[in-house]
């Protein structure tokens, strides 16, 4: 496989960063924990995961797996604020069809918009999604970037409420179809050490050549497993086909 290399310096949305500015998180803010809000005055939240947040034409968007939060009230899903303190809920959700020929129909969308009213400094933990990456065939990405909060790496302490929030982040590479055409495989760039259980609902976002020959972060897709040396993620062209769906709604 051939690699071309986009320059030092690539747009996030319609702001030119560098790498140093990824290696220092700057696509770490558009993945969050997946919360879900208990009854229970002792367990007062779960933790199911990784939830990816983006804009897709007018609507604020939570993106993760079916599997993430089986069993669970789809209004009972939140996120917190920036102040790490309050949780904000979902205003509903939505799914292509109860189908498992493929892992893109395990896909699930929450809907944040009137969340996003209430709370407007929201709006910037979601990436503007317009536009998918190039076929990932013949050039390499310059850069693949998982994203996610694995159990392993959270705090939650029962006793004084205490949650302590640790982002993990990994750069991949080698992206290779497989057999369902709506996933990619990617190799981590060394073994993790850990179980990455809960790595489900995280971000990956590459850097590639756009149309213009211009280094640019793309959202690449979401993760819906991952091993200690490699990540599978559902692509975003089909995350998009789902959004449109969800438009329609």
């Amino acid at each position: 496989m051939g690699i071309k290399s986009p320059p030092s310096t690539f747009w996030l949305n319609d702001t030119k960063i560098s790498e140093k500015d990824i290696n220092k998180g700057a696509l770490t803010r558009y993945v969050t924990n997946l919360l879900i809000v208990n009854e229970d005055p002792t367990y007062q939240l779960s933790l199911r995961g990784s939830l990816t947040l983006v804009r897709f034409d007018t609507r604020y968007l939570g993106i993760c797996c079916r599997h993430q939060i089986k069993g669970c009230d789809i209004e009972k899903i939140g996120i917190f604020l920036s102040c790490g303190k309050t949780i904000v809920t979902s205003n509903g959700g939505f799914w292509l069809a109860n189908d498992n020929s493929i892992d893109a129909f395990d896909l699930l969308l929450l809907d944040f918009s009137d969340t996003v009213k209430e709370h407007p400094e929201l709006a910037s933990r979601f990436f503007a999604f317009d536009e998918t990456p190039p076929d990932y065939s013949g050039v390499s990405p310059r850069l693949l970037q998982v994203s996610g909060f694995p159990y392993f790496h959270q705090k939650y302490e029962l006793d004084n409420g205490f949650f302590g929030s640790t982002n993990f982040t990994c750069i991949c590479d080698d992206p290779k179809e497989i057999s369902d055409p709506s996933l990619i495989r990617i190799t981590t760039s060394y073994e993790l050490d850990f179980d990455p259980d809960g790595l489900s609902g995280g971000s990956v976002f590459s850097v590639q050549l756009d149309k213009n020959i211009q280094g640019r972060v793309f959202f690449a897709g979401i993760v819906t497993r991952a091993g200690k040396n490699h990540v599978h993620f559902i692509k975003s062209d089909y995350i998009k086909v789902a959004m449109v769906h969800a438009l329609k709604c």
